[in-house]
């Protein structure tokens, strides 16, 4: 039995056909679509910009952030992050080599116009009494068999054979004066030996130029004769003075101004001038041999002189 069969028997209508109406069409006013189309173009226009603007603050923003991670942050913070710059290493400056000093060789000048017995240069380590007194004794003692002969030396001071001017020398020997008169600084000591004894002696000259000599000859004179220190003249002990002061003497040759101090031992203290040159001995007998030798200069004792 069919559907509609079963239909009927249980009561029901049976199925009919129908027409179905289609639905009426609505009118579309032109005008009213572009109104309605109109604010949808305005809305994407606002948006547009409103994305540029976007845009726009984001890159100044980037640009701000840029200065303030590179220019200001570095000002306030540059001690705390520990950024440190790397130091200029400091300048080192070169010390100019300086030349080596160029001492002519020393060549001492005689004030003996003739040749001695023999010459000897006298080494002391210091220009001092007990440096030169020592040197002193130690060339003594080579030459004290020989009678009645004359050993010239010059003097030097140091490894390197300096000099020592006749200033330095006599200030050394008699330690409270101060040589006030303009004196070569090249001299000419001596040894006077009697077979028994050696007994120093000098010759200084006045460096005077246009000064009047007898004006110096006097100063130095006074010098000498009111030091407390002749003692130091002598090699050994000469016991007291026998007067409290110098007395007027004469010797051979051209010397002139003579004047004399004797001690107890037999040692004296002799000096006298020939022009601008002062002779002292402390021997009367070596002072009259060296009194007639006295004269200019003549080369005698080459030292080379190292700085």
């Amino acid at each position: 039995m069919s559907d509609q069969e079963s239909l009927k028997s249980s009561g029901g209508v049976g199925i009919t056909s129908a027409s179905v109406k289609p639905p009426t069409p609505i009118a579309i006013d032109a005008k009213k679509v572009d109104s309605a189309t109109k604010p949808i173009k305005k809305q994407l226009s606002g948006n547009k910009k409103a994305l540029l603007i976007g845009l726009g603050i984001v890159v100044f923003l980037g640009i701000a952030a840029a200065a303030v991670v590179n220019f200001v942050l570095p000002t306030f913070f540059s001690n705390e992050v520990g950024v440190t710059e790397p130091e200029e290493a400091p300048l080192v400056e070169e010390e100019p080599t300086l030349p080596t000093p160029t001492i002519p060789t020393y060549v001492h000048q005689s004030y003996f116009i003739e040749p001695v017995d023999s010459e000897v240069e006298l080494m002391t380590k210091e220009v001092n009494t007990a440096g030169i007194q020592d040197a002193l004794t130690l060339i003594a003692a080579d030459v004290v068999d020989e009678e009645k002969t004359l050993t010239e030396f010059s003097v030097t001071t140091g490894g390197e054979g300096i000099p020592v001017s006749a200033r330095e020398y006599i200030e050394a020997l008699l330690p409270d004066i101060t040589v006030a008169v303009p004196l070569e600084d090249d001299f000419t000591g001596f040894f006077y030996s009697d077979g028994e004894n050696v007994w120093p002696g000098y010759i200084l000259s006045l460096n005077s130029g246009e000064d009047d000599i007898n004006l110096l000859r006097q100063v130095l004179n006074g010098d000498i004769e009111n030091s407390e220190f002749l003692k130091n003249l002598f090699l050994e002990d000469q016991g007291a003075p026998k007067t409290e002061t110098f007395n007027d003497g004469s010797a051979e040759g051209d010397l002139t101004g003579v004047r004399y101090l004797s001690y107890e031992k037999g040692g004296s203290i002799n000096y006298g001038w020939k022009e601008g040159k002062l002779v002292i001995s402390t021997s009367y007998a070596g002072f009259k041999k060296v009194s007639t030798l006295v004269g200019e200069k003549i080369a005698t004792i080459e030292n080379d002189v190292t700085p």
